[in-house]
C-alpha cells in the first residue's frame, strides 16, 4: 500500500469517527429534549388539573401590582393560558428554574398587558407555531377572571427590541431568536360573543 493510499484511508477513518460522534451527540441531545418535553407536559397536565378546580378569593380584581397566586407542587401559579383546546398553567419564576419547564409570567396584568415566556417543547409553547392572526387565546387568572385576546401577529423575531408589552405577548426562545405571538385584548363588549 502506498503512502498516499494510507493517508487517504487514515483521513477517511477520521472522518467516519467524527461523523459517528456527531450523530451520537445529536441523538443524545434529541433524546434529552424529548424526555424534558414529556416531563414538562406531565407537570403541565398535573398543575392544570389542580388549577381548574381552584380560585383564589381576594375580594378584588387584579388590575395592578403583584398577581393573586396559588401554590401547588412547589410552584406559584398565576392562572391558565388556553391556546386552541390546550390549557397551560402559567407560573411565576420564583427560583429561576421554571423557564425551561412551563409558561412563566414575566410582567404586566390582564388589563395593562401580559408578557409570558415559555419553553418550545411541542406540548408546551410549541403550540405557538400553529397560532395565526385572528385566533383567540384566553388567560384565566386565579380569581377566575377570563380575558380574551386576539392574535395580531405570529412569527419569528431575532431580537426583542421592537416587542411592545401591550395586550398579550407570548415568547419562546428558538435558535437564533424567538417565536413571538402578539395579541390585543378583546374588549369586554365583544367578550360576551365569544365562541
Amino acid at each position: 500500500m502506498s503512502k498516499n493510499n494510507s493517508k487517504r484511508s487514515t483521513g477517511w477513518i477520521i472522518c467516519m469517527i467524527i461523523g459517528v460522534a456527531a450523530l451520537v451527540a445529536a441523538l443524545f441531545l434529541w433524546t434529552g429534549r424529548r424526555r424534558a418535553g414529556r416531563q414538562a407536559a406531565d407537570l403541565s397536565r398535573q398543575l392544570t388539573q389542580t388549577l381548574e378546580e381552584v380560585t383564589v378569593d381576594t375580594g378584588s380584581a387584579w388590575t395592578a401590582g403583584e398577581p393573586p397566586l396559588y401554590a401547588s407542587q412547589g410552584y406559584s401559579c398565576l392562572g391558565l393560558l388556553q391556546i386552541e383546546e390546550t390549557e397551560l398553567p402559567v407560573v411565576t419564576d420564583d427560583q429561576n428554574r421554571e423557564r425551561d419547564l412551563l409558561p412563566v409570567w414575566v410582567s404586566g396584568t390582564p388589563a395593562s398587558g401580559l408578557r409570558i415566556e415559555g419553553p418550545d417543547y411541542p406540548e408546551i409553547f410549541g403550540l405557538l407555531s400553529k397560532v395565526q392572526a385572528g385566533d383567540q387565546i384566553y388567560f384565566t387568572d386565579m380569581l377566575g377572571e377570563r380575558t380574551c385576546y386576539v392574535v395580531e401577529t405570529a412569527g419569528f423575531v431575532r431580537s426583542l427590541d421592537q416587542v411592545q408589552d401591550t395586550g398579550l405577548v407570548l415568547l419562546s426562545r428558538r435558535i437564533g431568536g424567538y417565536r413571538l405571538v402578539s395579541c390585543s385584548r378583546k374588549e369586554a363588549a365583544e367578550s360576551g360573543q365569544e365562541d
